[in-house]
């Protein structure tokens, strides 16, 4: 049983959508995925993701705006002015990025309570206990289980990852197309261009560690949703009292995040305590150890919902095959 869940678990690659996965074969895969009308196939989740995808950028886009023109409208009359707005365009960028932040963390309790809704369907129509009598096996009615789940769960994780390109692509526009428009002026995208040409390794690795930030940022609420999405099933199909099975994903949720923080505070003290034997006499090596640190956050994060994600559906493998 622990080597067919072993090979199980490594055969599963890093998919993009749960139709990317071999699982998606599984007759209850097959059965379930009817029931949700935006992704009954392949070809209609892309269509409707490319909707969400689009609709929540002119959303997200809207909201800046808003929060831009309030911004200026909350300062003085005699203080308005196309500069007053560049600055109050910024600052509504940073409180889109925030918003952006605590939306993602609420994407833990829309996944969790997907999976408790969908796992405790099946418990009340009885058809769990009909699935775990047939002949199929645990990991496969794990996995495709959590593939129907992680597909319900889709449309919050597209548009909270489209919210964050739309933040990406604004503070671009802030940076560099926004001055030229509202004042003329072309400073920095002139600085930019310039700085380009005289120190081009400089610049190569500055965009680098952009882009790098830039995909975790990105990526972050995918790999987040199929960690969650399998410790819902976890909870509902350990803690079959539904009465209980809010609060105890509630505390596992905030355990999660306490685990969280544990791991950043880790991190940050042990940068505290390398950085300074590097000697950053010049830009490049600064780049370079920022970019070094970037890697690291970033195969951390995806470590550990990696590791999260697999620790989940082994307890409910292991579940499953008790109870047959």
């Amino acid at each position: 049983m622990v080597r067919t869940l072993t090979r199980t678990l490594r055969s599963q690659k890093i998919t993009l959508s749960p139709f990317s996965a071999s699982i998606t074969r599984h007759p209850i895969f097959i059965r379930d995925v009817r029931r949700i009308w935006w992704g009954r196939s392949e070809s209609s989740l892309r269509r409707y993701t490319k909707r969400i995808f689009w609709r929540t950028q002119g959303i997200v886009t809207l909201v800046w705006l808003g929060l831009s023109i309030f911004l200026l409208l909350s300062a003085p009359v005699y203080a308005r002015s196309l500069r007053l707005l560049l600055t109050q365009s910024a600052n509504a960028l940073f409180l889109l990025f925030g918003i952006m932040i605590v939306i993602g963390l609420g994407l833990d309790f829309a996944c969790v309570s997907s999976a408790s809704r969908n796992m405790h369907r099946e418990i009340d129509a009885q058809r769990w206990d009909l699935v775990r009598l047939t002949a199929l096996s645990a990991p496969g009615i794990a996995l495709s289980k959590h593939a129907v789940v992680a597909l319900q769960s889709w449309r919050a994780m597209v548009a909270i990852m489209a919210g964050r390109v739309t933040t990406l692509w604004i503070a671009l526009v802030v940076q560099f197309v926004l001055p030229l428009l509202l004042l003329g002026e072309i400073f920095p995208l002139r600085i930019f261009l310039e700085g380009f040409r005289a120190e081009p390794l400089q610049n190569i690795l500055m965009i680098l560690l952009f882009v790098s930030v830039a995909f975790v940022y990105v990526a972050e609420p995918l790999w987040r949703m199929k960690a969650m999405t399998a410790v819902g099933m976890m909870v509902s199909i350990m803690v079959r009292d539904r009465s209980l099975v809010t609060l105890a994903s509630f505390g596992m949720i905030f355990a999660i995040w306490l685990l969280q923080v544990i791991i950043v505070i880790s991190l940050s003290l042990g940068f505290s305590f390398i950085t300074p034997f590097f000697f950053f006499n010049s830009i490049i090596t600064f780049y370079f150890v920022a970019g070094l640190i970037v890697i690291v956050v970033a195969l951390t994060i995806r470590g550990f919902y990696s590791l999260l994600e697999k620790w989940a559906i082994r307890r409910v493998i292991r579940r499953i095959a008790r109870d047959k």
